[in-house]
């Protein structure tokens, strides 16, 4: 390599590398096993003291490394055992708990995903017969995770020593250079895949916080030991590789070339490949193919480089002819499934520009396609060359090399973000609605910090219609009616401007599951727009059972949280147009529970539509409705006569056509 070049490499990979971390933003880097979903939900209220408390995250954890704790405004614990994986759901832990009545919990939880080590840690809150003390925390899917500087070293020794260990093992077997010399160049990468994997170990142990013997009997430990197994294959073969005899020497070549594509496999099953549920099997192999494919052509044009030392000669040229014929097929596999595993991770194309991981993927790609140019050029202008000059060619693969090493800083970086495919599972905090007013002069758009009912955030924005630019209003409010219950009288939050962007306050106006008409008055000076919007709590999960007797509606039986009450729905006929849906309420013991009238609702979001319901007992009611052939969600509201008790319960209906 020229002077300058060897001056250039630590330049530009600095300056590749610079732009990687500050488009990943680690502090934005959420950990891999968030937090799909909760039983209890975040900020939920309860009147029946849940046996257990249930989490289910993203991937699947280690529960021996697990942590949940459950406790009250006081600190007191209130867990009953240990957390276990539920059966059949590798997903979710379940914690066993003895809670009391009328009292406010906090869920404080630390996991360690079992496919890659990297831990997530978040908290919660929900009440028992009252709300909770405070909100419920806005990181209740996960803590934000910075990446860990050990583990990127870990992870980026070990990959840079396999592939000068492929990239050596392929010269020594095609004649790149002579089989000693891949030898001693294969053992420099050998030790700097062991320094990485003792590095990378150190990482996890840490990120575990158990003792180094605990974390060794995980699948994380196991991956480590696999790891250094197929190291121990890899060192055989470069000892054996030492041998004189050429047959030999291949073998062991082959040997290596085993060991190290091993040890690759290991380390893509424990990453992000090894998380894809059933597609694991095709992406493990794509994302193999694709590192073997970069060790075979990275790791070889180093050794060829070497190789190529000093003046021309008919034996360099007839190994850059060799290095020619294995480079140009392996580059098109490192393009193609590179492109695969990339894009693979992201749901959308937005998600490349807006997320971390997503810039990753287009800076990781720019390199690629830069490197391709440079091969190219290689190919076509230093070929020809090479019998009378060298020097081009040595240009231009220190070119190659320096991107490539940046580029496998990126990749390095892409193995600790998680993909922004695999984070779209979790359940959504808070909640989201937009609008414009009749005139369509604004847009306003209203989040929340959770979607449970009881204290929450109010955020505002409000754009100009056409432009899109921030509209500064001298006041925002938001008015609030129940939808679902209407006898419960409307309220009113005033929001404070919050920076230039957006208003917002704090209020306990969603008071109740269900759906609610919210409107937003945006008042500058005389004049004032009101936007409609509509939102819909998240209800505590429900217990539904449905009874099929052939020749009879199939009835829906909801087990409701208040009391053990219980509430029947079934349409008959069962069909689509017009029919009679009907309610029946029990309480804990099966028999009739008497309520007031009570409130239909058929369908979500703007479908939604209300019915009268007519009375035929004091639990039984009957409405006339239309139905839709499909699935109709039907929600059914009333109150206790004994202690005017809300009763609401949800069940969806699956109407045949005529």
């Amino acid at each position: 390599m020229p002077r300058h070049a060897r001056f250039a490499v630590p330049v530009l990979l600095a300056a590749c590398l610079a732009a990687v971390v500050v488009g990943a933003d680690a502090r934005a880097a959420w950990a891999h096993a968030g937090l799909r979903s909760s039983d209890p939900p975040a900020g939920a209220v309860l009147d029946v003291p849940p046996t257990a408390v249930r989490l289910t995250f993203l991937e699947v954890p280690e529960p021996s490394l697990a942590m949940i704790r459950v406790t009250g405004a006081d600190g007191t614990s209130y867990a009953a055992g240990s957390p276990t994986a539920m059966p059949g759901d590798d997903l979710t832990l379940t914690m066993p708990v003895q809670l009391d009545e009328k009292r406010a919990y906090t869920v404080t939880w630390r996991v360690v995903s079992a496919v890659d080590g990297h831990p997530s840690a978040g908290s919660f809150s929900f009440g028992v017969g009252v709300p909770p003390d405070r909100l419920a925390v806005s990181n209740a899917t996960g803590a934000p995770s910075t990446l860990s500087p050990l583990e990127l070293l870990g992870r980026w020794a070990f990959s840079l020593g396999l592939i000068a260990v492929l990239g050596a093992a392929t010269a020594g077997l095609f004649g790149f250079a002579g089989s000693r010399g891949s030898s001693r160049r294969g053992g420099v990468g050998l030790a700097s895949a062991v320094l990485g994997l003792v590095v990378l170990a150190e990482a996890q142990h840490r990120a575990a916080r158990a003792p180094f013997g605990d974390l060794l009997e995980t699948s994380i430990g196991r991956a480590l030991v696999w790891r250094a197994v197929a190291l121990g294959v890899v060192a055989a073969g470069l000892v054996v590789g030492r041998a004189h005899r050429p047959h030999v020497a291949r073998r062991a070549g082959w040997l290596t070339m085993a060991g190290a594509g091993a040890a690759v496999a290991v380390h893509v099953a424990a990453g992000h490949a090894g998380a894809r549920g059933s597609l694991l099997v095709p992406t493990v192999a794509t994302q193999w193919a694709h590192v073997v494919a970069v060790g075979v052509w990275a790791g070889g044009l180093a050794a060829l480089l070497v190789g190529v030392r000093g003046a021309p000669s008919d034996a360099k040229v007839a190994a850059v002819r060799r290095f020619s014929a294995v480079a140009a097929p392996t580059l098109a596999v490192i393009v193609v499934t590179g492109v695969l595993r990339a894009l693979g991770g992201v749901a959308t194309w937005s998600e490349l520009g807006s997320t971390p991981y997503g810039r990753l993927v287009v800076t990781k790609l720019a390199l690629v396609s830069a490197i391709v140019g440079l091969a190219v050029a290689n190919r076509r202008r230093s070929g020809p060359r090479a019998a009378t000059s060298l020097r081009l060619l040595r240009r231009l693969a220190g070119g190659e090399l320096v991107l490539a090493m940046g580029a496998l800083g990126a990749a390095g970086l892409l193995a600790s973000l998680p993909p922004p495919a695999t984070t779209r599972g979790a359940e959504p905090l808070g909640l989201t609605a937009t609008g414009s007013d009749y005139a369509t002069t604004v847009r306003v758009r209203l989040t929340t910090e959770t979607a449970v009912p009881g204290p929450n955030r109010f955020a505002v924005r409000v754009t100009d219609y056409d432009s899109g630019r921030d509209v500064v209003a001298d006041r925002v409010s938001l008015q609030f009616r129940p939808l679902d219950d209407p006898s419960t009288a409307p309220s009113r939050l005033v929001l404070e401007p919050v920076g230039p962007r957006s208003y917002e306050a704090v209020g306990t106006n969603l008071s109740l599951d269900g759906r609610w008409a919210v409107t937003a008055l945006v008042e500058r000076g005389p004049d004032s727009v009101s936007v409609p919007l509509e939102v819909q709590t998240r209800s505590a999960p429900q217990f539904l059972s449905l009874e099929r007797v052939p020749g009879t509606p199939v009835k829906h039986t909801v087990q409701l949280v208040s009391g053990g009450a219980s509430l029947r729905v079934w349409a008959d006929p069962e069909q689509s147009g017009p029919t009679q849906v009907y309610a029946t309420y029990f309480d804990r013991f099966g028999e009739e529970l008497p309520v007031g009238e009570p409130v239909l609702t058929t369908g979500t979001g703007p479908s939604a539509r209300q019915h009268a319901m007519r009375r035929l007992g004091p639990n039984r009611f009957v409405a006339d409705v239309s139905l839709e052939r499909g699935r109709t969600v039907v929600a059914v509201i009333a109150r206790t006569v004994t202690d005017d008790q809300r009763l609401r319960g949800l069940v969806t209906l699956d109407i045949p056509g005529r």
